[in-house]
């Protein structure tokens, strides 16, 4: 818990200051000391422009795994990109609101971790809304309708950057599902039963 001396006291106040992340190319240093009614010039964070250590375009848009702002530990199935999601939260609400048939019928077979595996639907990872996440197993399940056989460039795109999240998306289509959803819930648990983190 943190202590907080008196304002009129000339002394160090007794909190740790936070760690500041890397963002943007740029990186800070926390203040080491703060004293009351004056701040030492030596103190003021630094700001490395990033010459000698370029940030990639992975590390400035998404947070780290499991790490919140200023380096706080954040809940493991918090997985979207904060400056995102405000904007994407509304539209899973209405996905989660309105599943398709499909997803309908394989959730009946997921839910309740009926698989062995805590499994979450219409979950957001960084900037994309997933069908269903297994998270500890950081794999993806997608149940492919008819659009997404015109949009196949978009789809690969989109597991290509889950794939660079350390996230394996596996696929089936509608028709699979409809047609025998407990196959395709038992394909879904062998596979998280064989999934190594």
């Amino acid at each position: 818990m943190r202590q907080i001396k008196s304002v009129t006291d000339n002394k160090t106040d007794s909190f740790p200051t936070p760690a500041l992340p890397e963002r943007e190319g740029a990186r800070f240093e926390a203040n080491k000391s703060v004293t009351n009614n004056k701040t030492d010039s030596q103190n003021i964070p630094e700001i490395d422009f990033g010459t000698n250590n370029p940030v990639t375009s992975i590390e400035a848009d998404s947070l780290p795994f499991g790490k919140g702002r200023g380096g706080v530990q954040r809940p493991r199935y918090i997985t979207a990109n904060p400056y995102t999601y405000p904007v994407i939260k509304d539209y899973r609400k209405n996905l989660k609101d309105h599943q398709t048939k499909a997803e309908l019928v394989l959730w009946e077979y997921l839910r309740n971790k009926k698989t062995g595996h805590k499994i979450r639907r219409q979950h957001v990872i960084d900037n994309f809304i997933s069908d269903f996440v297994c998270i500890s197993k950081k794999v993806i399940i997608e149940i492919d309708g008819e659009i997404h056989k015109f949009q196949k460039d978009k789809d690969d795109l989109r597991t290509i950057r889950l794939n660079t999240l350390g996230y394996e998306v596996i696929r089936f289509t509608n028709d699979d599902v409809l047609n025998a959803p407990y196959q395709v819930a038992q394909k879904i648990k062998t596979y998280l039963n064989n999934k190594q983190v």
